[in-house]
């Protein structure tokens, strides 16, 4: 491939970085990589290291034009997500490298605004409900379809979620504390099963990759418990590409990884929840999807961030039997810390391919942070005919982790 000779720069260091590092450095290009901790764990494989905040645009680009480079400049791509993704999109344009426009990357930072906008262009969304006063949100209350959940407009990762069923609830809350307009929407809820939809736009289309299932807590926040392959929801591939075609297209999406979260309520309808030009985490990418598909899904990502994309067809269908899960450990409300993990007890017809503790024994939790509150992760294939609900209860229960 010829993109292999020259610099490819990494927009942070760290470990969600570290899959795209490694995949750009066993492939014989040279890695450039910024990020302000000394100790990232991204540079020992890069020939380049910046230390600068990846939210510094500015300064990151004034420090790559005094490097003193032997090469040319690929590519560059990023992992992480808010400001981080803009400097991405901002030293793609300055540098004349693939990217998205940096205006609309700098539109995802913002939840509500670029919801709007996909409302505008006719993306199925959930009710939106806004306010600049405390009593006009009382007044609009009154109006309001329940239940509703309250979003931080810059959150990520479940973060300061919250639910109301009912207009008293909200009130009550609202009564208390009033959510500052600036940081927080309320949005319409939806009954139904969440789908994960992820694909690359490589400058003229989207390319579907993967279409996985999510299983959250049943209560706020809606910690992601579970992802499956493949989706019980297959028949609506298509419709599902559509969408993501039309918001890369009417956004101009041109070179981006690109994923989105839907809802498909009891009547069959989809609603999108949230669509955002990244990798996304939770080891979907990473674990899930190479070892389900046997897809290289970061080999792909260099090829679209340094121009050399091939779209590769994925047999996104129930004909592969066999199924693989994404499975978490989360605490219940009440628990505070972690007591103690244990390794993960695997079953005859499974293949473990990932586990990986995400806190450490007696380390504190909190439940209202979030995605961030888990304890533990483990990756699993089975060729066994499965119940998603009762392989899921098993697995729980062999996790190995004990809280307090």
């Amino acid at each position: 491939m010829s993109s292999n000779k020259g610099y490819f720069i990494s927009v942070g260091g760290g470990e969600n970085q570290l899959p795209l590092i490694r995949k750009v450095h066993s492939l014989g290009t040279k890695v450039v990589t910024i990020d302000k901790n000394e100790l990232a764990p991204g540079f020992e494989y890069s020939r380049v290291k910046i230390i600068e905040s990846t939210n510094e645009y500015r300064k990151v680009l004034n420090s790559l034009s005094h490097v003193p480079l032997t090469d040319k400049l690929v590519g560059i791509g990023c992992r992480s997500y808010g400001k981080a993704s803009y400097t991405n999109a901002y030293i793609a344009e300055k540098l004349k490298l693939p990217g998205s426009p940096s205006k609309i990357i700098r539109l995802f930072l913002n939840k509500l605004d670029y919801l709007n906008r996909l409302e505008k262009f006719g993306i199925p969304i959930p009710k939106i409900i806004t306010w600049k006063t405390k009593s006009d949100l009382v007044k609009t209350l009154q109006e309001s379809r329940f239940p509703l959940i309250l979003k931080p407009i810059n959150g990520s990762g479940k973060a300061d979620i919250e639910f109301f069923n009912t207009a008293n609830e909200l009130k009550t809350r609202i009564d208390k504390k009033f959510p500052n307009p600036s940081e927080y929407f309320l949005q319409e809820y939806i009954h139904g099963d969440e789908v994960t939809v992820m694909g690359m736009v490589d400058g003229k289309d989207f390319h579907l990759i993967s279409i996985s299932d999510k299983i959250t807590t049943l209560s706020p926040p809606f910690i992601e418990r579970a992802h499956i392959l493949p989706s019980k929801h297959m028949d609506y591939l298509s419709e599902f590409t559509i969408i993501m075609k039309n918001i890369s297209k009417h956004l101009g999406l041109k070179h981006t990884p690109f994923l989105a979260e839907f809802k498909i309520d009891e009547e069959g309808d989809i609603f999108m929840l949230e669509a955002v030009p990244e990798v996304g985490g939770e080891y979907l990418a990473d674990s899930l999807i190479p070892n389900f598909y046997k897809f290289d899904y970061f080999k792909s990502l260099f090829a679209l961030l340094t121009n050399n994309f091939k779209p590769e067809k994925i047999p996104l269908t129930h004909s592969l039997n066999k199924t693989g899960v994404i499975y978490f450990s989360i605490p219940k409300e009440k628990n505070r810390s972690v007591k103690s993990i244990e390794p993960f007890t695997c079953a005859d017809d499974e293949n473990l391919f990932l586990e990986k503790n995400l806190k450490e024994p007696k380390s504190s939790i909190s439940f209202s942070s979030g995605n961030s509150c888990r304890a533990k992760v483990v990756g699993l294939l089975t060729t066994s005919e499965k119940e998603s609900n009762s392989w899921l209860e098993s697995i729980e229960k062999r996790m190995g982790v004990a809280y307090k």
